[in-house]
């Protein structure tokens, strides 16, 4: 039995998305500890005070990855979700692999196939590309207009999506639009009904239509809401940069429609469920770590 530290910025992230990982850790009599880096003026001091008393690190999230690699002693894992919006950082992309180079012992998953693509090049070593969160199965809107379109996002990143929402509803057949997660946006979008549903329970996300619109702008790594639809069988419209940055078309060659100009057309097949569901991804994520001689896990 070995203690295991699940570190992110905030602990509730674990809760959100390594849930699958945690709950097939204590299955094997594992204990796991879910830390949040900045969760208060002590939390710093208490992640020291907790790598040093554990086994296993697994870190993820950009502040809670460059805290992992500075101050964590013990051997770990990085998830690397997405470098995102610093993807154009110089600089912190050296700072980054020149720590992992240092910490060769820690294994590196990366959950963006653009990113993956980065480090296998610059690091010289294994890296293992994650195919996001691991998702799970939820409703969708049966029954719904086939032409209305939900948009599952922030206020904070809906800004930076505006542009490519846009041009989606221009050049594609839309009825009615939702959006899920935000309360209400000062510009205006070329549909007939738009429907802001602020916050909704994540088995409920999926309840307003059945297509989703995963659109670019924001830039992060595999959107959790992408992986989710693609286990729930959902017909999403992927923005073709996001189609490739996620790597999705290294996975579903033959099942893409294109609709409109810069946009792809994903139906899940089964192949394709079974990849991103929950179950495969932590099953991958314990066979990575067994085939480095992790023998922690393969209890």
């Amino acid at each position: 039995m070995a203690r295991l530290l699940l570190l992110n910025d905030r602990a509730i992230y674990n809760t959100r998305y390594r849930k699958p990982l945690i709950e097939c850790f204590e299955s094997q009599g594992h204990q796991v500890r879910s830390q949040g880096i900045l969760e208060s003026p002590f939390s710093f001091l208490m992640s020291i005070a907790w790598m040093v008393r554990s086994d296993f690190v697994i870190s993820s999230n950009l502040k809670a990855n460059l805290f992992a690699l500075i101050f964590s002693p013990t051997s770990g894992a990085i998830i690397i979700n997405g470098l995102g919006r610093y993807r154009r950082s110089i600089f912190l992309r050296t700072l980054l692999v020149n720590l992992l180079r240092l910490r060769r012992k820690r294994l590196v998953f990366v959950q963006s196939y653009a990113d993956y693509r980065y480090f296998s090049r610059f690091l010289g070593r294994s890296v293992c590309w994650m195919k996001g969160s691991g998702g799970v199965a939820r409703g969708c809107g049966s029954g719904s207009d086939p032409l209305a379109v939900s948009v599952v996002t922030r206020s904070d990143k809906l800004a930076s999506q505006f542009e490519s929402i846009k041009r989606f509803c221009l050049t594609n057949p839309v009825s009615e639009l939702h959006f899920v997660g935000v309360d209400s946006f000062p510009n205006s979008f070329p549909v007939d009904r738009v429907v802001f549903h602020g916050y909704v329970s994540q088995e409920k996300i999926f309840d307003y239509s059945n297509v989703l619109l995963i659109p670019d702008g924001y830039g992060e790594g595999i959107p959790h809401v992408l992986v989710d639809a693609i286990v729930s069988g959902i017909k999403i419209m992927v923005a073709e940069k996001m189609y490739r940055a996620c790597g999705l078309y290294k996975l579903i060659d033959g099942l893409i429609d294109e609709k409109g100009s810069g946009w792809k057309e994903v139906n899940p097949d089964q192949e394709l469920v079974q990849a991103f569901h929950k179950d495969s991804v932590v099953a991958s994520f314990i066979e990575e770590t067994m085939k480095n001689k992790l023998a922690i896990f393969s209890d």
